[in-house]
């Protein structure tokens, strides 16, 4: 494995490069679309009788990106310092810190973004439903839907890889030995 020396120790490179790709797209992926809520008119036509006009009916789908909801600014933080994290791997003295940093910053962007990717989605979808509750008759959820975006998967993924980062930066650091000669 091709790995970094610093101050007598050995630092892996791909702990270093995972933690740098894992908190990119925490960062990158709070930019791009997270969700993208859609409207049935058929079905809204069917259970009030009335046809929505054309311009209306265009405007069907909504996105939202991960900086449009507070949890894409956050998300963009922690990508930032889990990055910094990671590069900080390879010059520091104690690489334990980092490697937890790393470890916790990839855990809480990892869980908010599957967090609104499952709950969040629904809490979402029962927003938006209860806003016409009182004219659409039936289950609500069969006029909208809310459908998983990129970016919240991209946020998903660099959790994840954040977390195996920082894992792998505790796993396999070598610590510095003395001269098992005894000479100095």
């Amino acid at each position: 494995m091709a790995s970094v020396e610093t101050r007598g120790r050995s630092i892996p490179k791909i702990p270093m490069i995972l933690g740098i790709v894992g908190g990119a797209l925490l960062g990158v992926g709070s930019f791009m679309n997270w969700a993208t809520v859609s409207v049935n008119f058929d079905a809204i036509t069917a259970a009030i009788g009335v046809v929505p006009p054309a311009e209306v009916r265009a405007q069907g789908n909504a996105s939202v990106t991960g900086w449009d909801v507070g949890q894409g600014k956050w998300m963009f933080v922690t990508g930032v310092v889990v990055v910094i994290a990671a590069v900080l791997l390879v010059f520091a003295s104690s690489a334990e810190a980092l490697a937890l940093i790393v470890i916790f910053g990839g855990a809480v962007g990892g869980s908010m973004a599957v967090y609104e990717a499952t709950a969040g989605k629904n809490h979402r979808l029962d927003d938006i439903a209860g806003l016409f509750a009182l004219t659409l008759p039936g289950n609500l959820r069969q006029y909208f839907s809310v459908s998983v975006g990129i970016g919240i998967r991209s946020c998903a993924l660099g959790g994840f890889l954040a977390i195996v980062a920082g894992g792998l930066a505790m796993a396999r650091r070598t610590p510095s030995v003395a001269d098992p000669s005894g000479s100095s």
